[in-house]
């Protein structure tokens, strides 16, 4: 399993329901950044990333897993656990901070 070094999520904006995100991550030697939508129903988190580049280039549905992400369900997820908690961490966060 790849090592994350570097990982950083930033609230874009907060809709009704859900907010907008982007991040920054490493994944082994890979610079990877990300677009996504997150949300919770009671006290669980839901998420889904898009736009995705890796490198400085977007990355092709082939490329994914090379950086941790697979297709569950038709939505972009990290299956790599860490990054899975840390997103899901940093959503949680933002919703009881406020």
């Amino acid at each position: 399993m790849q090592e994350v070094a570097f990982f950083d999520l930033t609230v874009a904006q907060r809709f009704r329901d859900y907010l907008s995100f982007s991040l920054r991550y490493t994944y082994g030697s890979h610079i990877c950044s990300a677009l996504g939508m997150g949300w919770m129903v009671g006290k669980k988190v839901f998420y889904y990333l898009n736009h995705v580049v890796i490198n400085d280039q977007y990355a092709r549905p082939s490329e994914l897993s090379s950086v941790g992400i697979s297709n569950v369900r038709m939505q972009l997820v990290f299956e790599h656990p860490q990054l899975h908690a840390l997103t899901q961490r940093h959503i949680k966060d933002f919703y009881t901070k406020e």
